[in-house]
C-alpha cells in the first residue's frame, strides 16, 4: 500500500481526522476523550477505540466507528476497505467489529433487535450539537453588544476570520473579537456548521436541514433550553472522562 506521506506525518493526519469524530452523547472529539487507544499503519490503517464503560449503547458505538472510518478514509485518501476501526472492551465488540469491517449498516447488523433507525438517532444528536454551539456563539455576540434580532439576521459573509481576530459586521456596527476563548467559540461554531450543513447564507442555523431560528427561538435557546443542553453535555463529558480514566487504570484492554 503506497502512502503520499511518510508514516510519521501519516499518523498525524490520521489523528487530525479522528479529531473530527464526536461522541454523540458528549459532543466532544474522541481524541480529547481519550477513546483512541492505538493507530497502526501497515497494509491497512487500523484504529483501536475504547469507550468509558463496557455497557455503552451499541448504536452510539456504531456511530463513532462509522464516522472514524469515513474521516480517516477521506483525510488520508485511501479506499474505505483499507481502513479498519475496532472497538475494544465492549460487551458486543465481536459483532460490531465484524459488521463495521464489512460495511454493514447498523440496522442490518442489529435487525433482530428493536434499536430503531440509526440515521434518525444520529440526526437528533447532531442537531443538539449544532444548537449547543449556536448557544455559545449567541452568548458571545450578546456580550459584544448585538441583540437577538441582529444575530438572527447575520449573514455568513458578515464574519471575517483574520486569524488573530474575527471581524463581524452586525446591524449598524462592526465588532472586533480578539479574545482567544471567544475566537475559538465563534470559529468552532462556524466549523461545525460547515461540517454538518455546508455553506449557508445566514450564520444562525440550528438544524442539519439548514433551518434558521426565529428571534424567539434564539432568546429561548439562551435563556432556557440552551443553557441546560450545554450543562448536560459538560456534565456527561466529565463523568465519561472519569469513568474511562478509572477503567484504564484498573485493567489493560
Amino acid at each position: 500500500m503506497g502512502y503520499p506521506n511518510p508514516p510519521t506525518f501519516l499518523k498525524d493526519t490520521i489523528l487530525k481526522a479522528l479529531a473530527n469524530v464526536l461522541d454523540p452523547e458528549l459532543d466532544r472529539p474522541i481524541t480529547e476523550l481519550g477513546f483512541v487507544r492505538d493507530v497502526r499503519i501497515g497494509d491497512s490503517i487500523e484504529v483501536e477505540i475504547v469507550t468509558s464503560t463496557y455497557w455503552c449503547s451499541p448504536n452510539f458505538i456504531y456511530m463513532i466507528l462509522e464516522d472514524a472510518r469515513r474521516e480517516v478514509s477521506e483525510h488520508v485518501r485511501v479506499p474505505l476497505d483499507k481502513v479498519r476501526v475496532y472497538i475494544r472492551g465492549h460487551f458486543d465488540e465481536s459483532r460490531i467489529n465484524e459488521c463495521i469491517s464489512k460495511g454493514i449498516s447498523f440496522n442490518e447488523c442489529y435487525k433482530e433487535e428493536a434499536w430503531g433507525d440509526l440515521g434518525d438517532l444520529k440526526k437528533v444528536f447532531v442537531d443538539k450539537s449544532l444548537r449547543s454551539r449556536l448557544y455559545q456563539l449567541t452568548v458571545v455576540l450578546l456580550r459584544y453588544g448585538l441583540n437577538y434580532e441582529d444575530i438572527v439576521n447575520l449573514r455568513s459573509a458578515d464574519v471575517i476570520d483574520e486569524g488573530y481576530r474575527i471581524v463581524i459586521r452586525g446591524g449598524d456596527r462592526i465588532l472586533e473579537i480578539s479574545n482567544g476563548v471567544d475566537i475559538n467559540i465563534v470559529r468552532g461554531y462556524i466549523n461545525t456548521l460547515k461540517r454538518l450543513v455546508g455553506d449557508t447564507e445566514y450564520l444562525a442555523v440550528w438544524s442539519t436541514n439548514g433551518d434558521r431560528p426565529r428571534v424567539s427561538d434564539i432568546r429561548d435557546l439562551v435563556e432556557g433550553k440552551g443553557r441546560l443542553l450545554r450543562l448536560s453535555f459538560n456534565l456527561n463529558s466529565e463523568l465519561c472522562s472519569l469513568l474511562l480514566e478509572s477503567r484504564l487504570s484498573r485493567t489493560a484492554l
